[in-house]
């Protein structure tokens, strides 16, 4: 599926998708409106800090972190 300007593939271990020229919390935000609240959240070998998370979690609408 495509979320943002990404193209992702998940299975059973995550999500992993193509570098992006988007900011990483854009791109978290999009995947998590696509798929729903996610653990954990790293681009450019960078994670993304529990605070970055929750925002990007907070504007899925959802509860449940995947």
């Amino acid at each position: 599926f495509v979320a943002k300007d990404v193209v992702w593939r998940c299975g059973d271990s995550g999500c992993s998708g193509a570098k992006s020229n988007s900011r990483p919390a854009t791109v978290c935000v999009a995947l998590a409106k696509k798929i729903g609240p996610l653990r954990s959240f790293s681009a450019g070998g960078e994670t993304l800090a529990n605070g970055e998370l929750d925002k990007c979690n907070g504007r899925t609408g959802d509860a449940q972190p995947r």
